[in-house]
């Protein structure tokens, strides 16, 4: 029977992207059973899809917005802060 529950498509499930919470507006489905939550990932605006152009994850809503450059800069920028910090807490010889 408990192997039947986790898998039962009439368990409610709570959204794995807890997008009701971040979002209830747009997002209404505070628990969903485990049939419609297949149905609900495919259009939740809080599940992250790879970007086709850079292969970055990029959460649904965002995607029209995402701009390939500037996530890779910002990425570029927090690594060299992140350089810098253990450098200077560290005394680490990191020069790549």
């Amino acid at each position: 029977m408990l192997d039947h529950q986790k898998v039962c498509l009439y368990q409610k499930f709570k959204c794995p992207n807890r997008c009701f919470e971040k979002d209830p507006e747009n997002c209404p489905i505070e628990k969903s059973f485990g049939k419609d939550l297949e149905n609900h990932l495919k259009v939740c605006p809080f599940e992250t899809e790879l970007c086709q152009t850079c292969g970055l994850g990029v959460l649904r809503r965002r995607k029209a917005v995402h701009n390939c450059f500037k996530e890779y800069k910002k990425l570029l920028v927090n690594q060299e802060n992140e350089v810098k910090y253990l450098k200077s807490n560290y005394g680490a010889n990191l020069d790549i």
